[in-house]
């Protein structure tokens, strides 16, 4: 017992070590993080470093993974700014996924032997899109909040919908129902409507709760009951767990967080379940990886040549088309106003990743053609990895969608690092006077070659800010984001010394958290 537990902290702990070497060296290459970490699954499953015990397994997916990465992305999502795309996401999360199920479903039957209620099984598996590598992408590069919303509102709704087919689908399938049109339709309707009133519910009674607590440990902890819990709540009733901690998510994040929660605790809650959603992503693209290389290492789930999943990779590519494409011709006769270089990015954005592969293993052992779905899913979804998620950023840049520095964004930059570089070198030089490591007169004609740069910099530096309003607005925003921060930091380190009480610290740390909200929400 005592071993297993050892064995399993130090896989932990490796995961997350190579997590952070990854997080750390994308910051200087140009590749996704996701995208990265892949890679790095890839090698570690074909150096058996990851243990055979540790598989993607469907219930670690839904049960462990999911549920806080959905939460974590709707926190952040405002109803105001969903509203705006209601009609688009609506049309393709539901419609779209299913168009998209059936024309899968249909193709697929064409290049392979098996029957349509099986291919209906895996149009519902790969039906999913989990951009994450996108949205992080998005960040990076400045793109539009609106287009944002919009690949980011599509995948937390879609998943729902996909994960209510596919238990629709799976009980046809594998015998427990006959198919009917009829049941089909009233079992979707019953999980994805009941999903969305458990989620309401629960939101509103756990933002109820919230304004009885005041202490960020215990309502970070009434988050985690809420995910998990509410998750366990809707699968136990039959209705959609992922419907549920999304709508629940969204209500906490829009009503609950405001109304009961202090600017302190809105940090931490913040910071925790970011931090959440970093790890499990990291876990999980690590295992995608690894069951990569579990598949390949198998010749007996390598029936399926090369161009049987390069051709199902194409036919995903071609039903997102026909769902992407004509949905949004529609949204914009609805006056969504969706340009056309943004339904490329839509259409070219939806990644597939961990949840179709959950899917699929989720499939009973003894399913005559598990094996030959399994492997054109992991084929499909490593293809739209490596190949759509290392191709958006280029098509971002030539679609003018990436936000671009201007001129004088560019010659701002250039000034403050020699001015930062000037102002280290006037301090190194004061430290090395001080301690006696250099003569008088070097140190003088030193210095004030330094100090002038200095002043010549600093001129300059204002010239600039001062004839471009909008560079004032964002230098001084940054300035006033940074002096907040400090404050914060002082006042912690003054409760640690005693200087002030505790109460005294949090009831002003509450006060410069609530303007770093405020300020960090005018950003977005």
């Amino acid at each position: 017992m005592h071993g297993n537990i050892t064995h399993f902290v130090f896989t932990a702990i490796m995961l997350l070590a190579a997590a952070s070497f990854t997080a750390a060296m994308t910051k200087r290459i140009r590749i996704p993080y996701s995208i990265a970490l892949v890679f790095v699954g890839l090698i570690l499953g074909f150096l058996n470093l990851v243990p055979d015990e540790l598989h993607l397994r469907e219930e670690l997916v839904f049960v462990l993974f999911l549920p806080p990465l959905l939460f974590e992305a709707t926190l952040h999502i405002q109803f105001h700014t969903l509203r705006k795309r209601a009609k688009i996401i609506s049309m393709l999360a539901v419609f779209g996924v299913i168009l998209s199920t059936f024309v899968v479903a249909w193709l697929i039957t064409l290049i392979t032997h098996l029957d349509f209620a099986t291919a209906l099984l895996f149009g519902a598996v790969i039906s999913a899109t989990d951009p994450i590598s996108v949205l992080a992408i998005f960040k990076q590069l400045g793109v539009s909040r609106n287009l944002s919303i919009l690949v980011d509102g599509e995948s937390l709704f879609n998943d729902g919908t996909a994960v209510v087919i596919y238990n629709i689908v799976r009980a046809i399938v594998i015998g427990h129902v006959a198919f009917s049109l009829q049941f089909a339709i009233v079992e979707f309707v019953k999980v994805a409507v009941g999903g969305i009133i458990l989620g309401f519910a629960l939101g509103i009674i756990f933002s109820k709760i919230f304004e009885l607590v005041d202490d960020h440990l215990i309502e970070i902890t009434i988050t985690t009951i809420l995910v998990f819990g509410g998750f366990a709540l809707a699968e136990f009733w039959h209705v959609s767990g992922v419907i549920t901690v999304v709508v629940s998510g969204l209500v906490i994040g829009n009503y609950g967080v405001k109304k009961g929660m202090s600017s302190t605790t809105q940090v931490a809650v913040h910071s925790f379940w970011e931090y959440i959603a970093f790890a499990v992503n990291s876990v999980i693209f690590i295992l995608v990886g690894r069951e990569v290389v579990d598949i390949l290492g198998n010749p007996d789930r390598l029936q399926l040549n090369l161009f049987i999943v390069v051709a199902a990779f194409v036919i995903v590519l071609f039903a997102r088309a026909l769902a992407v494409f004509p949905i949004a011709a529609i949204a914009n006769a609805l006056r969504e106003r969706i340009a056309s270089r943004e339904q490329v990015v839509l259409f070219w954005g939806g990644l597939r990743g961990s949840l179709p592969m959950a899917l699929v293993l989720g499939l009973p052992s003894d399913l005559p053609e598990r094996d030959t779905i399994l492997v054109i899913t992991f084929g499909v979804v490593f293809i739209s990895l490596v190949l759509q998620g290392m191709t958006i950023k280029p098509l971002l840049r030539r679609f003018g969608l990436a936000f671009t520095k201007s001129e004088e964004q560019i010659r701002y930059d250039h000034l403050l690092g020699e001015f930062i570089s000037a102002q280290s070198a006037i301090t190194q030089l004061e430290y090395l006077f001080e301690k006696q490591h250099m003569p008088l007169s070097i140190f003088e004609e030193k210095i004030e070659r330094w100090r002038n740069k200095v002043e010549v910099l600093s001129l300059e530096i204002d010239n600039l800010i001062g004839e471009n309003p909008e560079l004032t607005a964002k230098q001084r925003a940054r300035i006033n984001l940074t002096i907040m921060h400090a404050q914060r930091a002082a006042l912690s380190r003054a409760t640690i010394d005693e200087i002030l009480s505790p109460e005294v610290a949090e009831e002003l740390q509450s006060e410069i958290n609530a303007e770093i909200l405020d300020l960090n929400e005018k950003e977005r």
